[in-house]
């Protein structure tokens, strides 16, 4: 037990030391946006991201972002909080199994250093909704195993409470219910197929129906409200996940590869192993397997989890995501929950389970499994090589395509300022953000107070520069006035005035600027297509900006006081750019 905490603890430092050296990244900016652009509701909760039903994982974003503008040290803090819980369950629910005993060490330290767990501890993200669900998983699991030796009402609530908890973080959750057959059938039933079921109806029936309940609402609920594919042209191509999500990803993890990763786009980072890391991997696979149907009896149905894991997710990929191809099955973040699967195969294929039913035991004393000098170099080995897997997580290696630096100078330049800062609604650059969450309404929510963003901004106002430093903002022109004016000031404008451009206007992305003087203040109107803009001129020379985004080869300007002598010097439509 002293070790097996000592075990966790290490390992969560390990994976803490880790996310360190990573910063906030796509999903965690959007979420932390989303969080910081509005109040904290329960629709906002249960608001899907992307296909993902999350509400717990949306609080845990609330809280990050509650704690200030992009305070990764909080996201940090949970994630490691969740990892640590994580260790703990599993490590409750090896002994509940197994009992207190020194090979227990082996599944769990097996899970701990997991390679199909760095995703979810390297990448904020994803593990503010998988920690807790395997956390969620593994309780379930064990309170379940508690009422098919007892049958007692209190294990069968806690079973279900904890199903219900993992589900409110992902739905993932769902796939506790492959370990929960092959638990139930396997070892708590003997027979053919048709006695295991029908002694677990007799004697576990209320598990069957509360469990069965609470997952068919679920997927009632997840499908009538967050499950969505993204369109694919073509048919998924099922052969090619399933080649690369099991003669792949699989066998490299298994072993604690891949060692190498590969970044197919911003999103999805597949595992790259050699070829010399797959053929270890099909050897080791090969030699587990074989040693445990040979060292011992009933060993092998232990291997139906995380194949049944294994199958569910590449499932879910084809249906889901085929739309970025096969390569998608190569992205560990898809099979977290295979991670426990695998640790726990392997202690049920070599372990006896406490009171069970049937379960394995040994049939030839003496082989490999059974000196434990094999099993720690066996051990050993497969931990070194889960940490140099996770040590080259490409996020742990973004350099400057870090979203970091520009974030945490924006954020150090607009609270130096005295008063809310004028900005032109512009985008981030392309490698903190993409569209449409880009723009810097969304993606600077955080430091809203910070900064505005009025239609039409007037003489002071600026953007950011990719160290989020402000400066004036340029215009790359595309359109200007018809020349030549008809008047030394330009166009006067007495009331009502369009002035025409030297080519029309069509698409999104454009800014209209506007050069113009004036002896008074005055309101105006300016249109261009179907769109006005009201606008306040002011005495003087000035410039002004707003959106220039219509159909329109001219632009009308109206309601103006004919005292105020107004005149436009120059107008010009382009689109943002950022001084370097």
């Amino acid at each position: 037990m002293l070790v097996g905490l000592l075990a966790i603890a290490a390992a969560t430092g390990l994976r803490v030391w880790l996310l360190q050296r990573t910063w906030f990244y796509l999903d965690d900016l959007v979420l932390t946006n989303a969080a910081a652009a509005a109040p904290l509701t329960a629709h906002q909760l249960v608001e899907p991201y992307y296909g993902h039903l999350m509400p717990g994982g949306r609080l845990l974003a609330w809280l990050v972002s509650a704690s200030g503008p992009y305070e990764y040290a909080v996201a940090i803090a949970q994630v490691g909080v969740l990892y640590a819980l994580c260790g703990l369950a599993m490590l409750h629910l090896l002994l509940t199994l197994f009992g207190r005993r020194p090979a227990i060490l082996v599944p769990l330290t097996y899970f701990l250093v997991s390679p199909f767990l760095i995703p979810a501890t390297a990448w904020w993200a994803a593990g503010i909704n998988h920690l807790p669900s395997l956390a969620a998983t593994c309780l379930c699991l064990a309170a379940h195993v508690r009422y098919l030796r007892d049958g007692r009402a209190r294990d069968l609530v806690a079973s279900s409470a904890w199903l219900v908890a993992g589900l409110v973080f992902a739905e993932l959750t769902l796939f506790v219910v492959v370990p929960l057959v092959v638990i139930t059938l396997g070892y708590f039933a003997s027979g053919t197929i048709g006695q295991r079921i029908g002694h677990v109806w007799a004697h576990h029936r209320g598990s069957v129906v509360a469990l069965g309940a609470i997952g068919a609402a679920y997927v009632g609920i997840y499908f009538s409200t967050a499950w969505e594919t993204i369109p694919s042209p073509t048919p998924p191509d099922w052969s090619a996940f399933i080649t690369n999500a099991s003669l792949t990803a699989l066998p490299a993890a298994a072993i604690g590869g891949p060692g190498g990763w590969h970044v197919a786009w911003a999103a999805q980072l597949e595992v790259a192993p050699s070829a010399l890391t797959r053929l270890i991997g099909y050897v080791v696979a090969g030699t587990v397997l074989s040693l445990s149907a040979i060292a011992r009896d009933r060993g092998l149905r232990a291997w139906l989890i995380p194949a049944g894991q294994l199958a569910l997710g590449i499932i879910l990929l084809g249906r889901s995501r085929s739309l970025f191809g096969p390569g998608i099955a190569l992205d560990l973040r898809f099979f977290v929950p295979v991670g426990l699967g695998m640790a726990l195969a392997l202690g049920l294929a070599f372990l006896p389970v406490e009171r069970a039913v049937e379960s394995s035991s040994v049939r030839t004393a003496g082989t490999l499994v059974d000196r434990p000098w094999v099993v720690l170099i066996a051990l050993g080995t497969f931990t070194a090589f889960s940490i140099t897997s996770a040590r080259s997580y490409p996020l742990l290696h973004l350099g400057d395509r870090s979203p970091e630096p520009f974030l945490t100078g924006a954020t150090r330049t607009l609270q130096q300022q005295g008063s809310p800062v004028t900005l032109v609604d512009a985008t981030v650059p392309e490698w903190v953000l993409g569209p449409p969450v880009n723009d810097y309404g969304q993606a600077l929510a955080p430091l809203r107070g910070h900064f505005r963003l009025p239609t039409v901004v007037q003489d002071d106002y600026y953007v950011l520069d990719d160290q989020g430093r402000l400066v004036r903002a340029d215009l790359d022109p595309a359109r200007n006035a018809q020349g030549p004016p008809p008047a030394a000031c330009g166009y006067p404008v007495r009331s009502d005035r369009a002035v025409p451009l030297d080519g029309p206007v069509l698409g999104f992305g454009w800014r209209l600027r506007v050069a113009y003087t004036a002896d008074a203040d005055t309101g105006a109107t300016i249109t261009i297509g179907d769109v006005a803009t009201d606008a306040h001129l002011l005495a003087g020379r000035h410039v002004l900006e707003l959106p220039g985004d219509a159909a329109y080869d001219a632009v009308r300007i109206s309601g103006v006081d004919p005292k105020s002598r107004l005149c436009v010097s120059s107008l010009t439509v382009g689109t943002t750019k950022i001084p370097e």
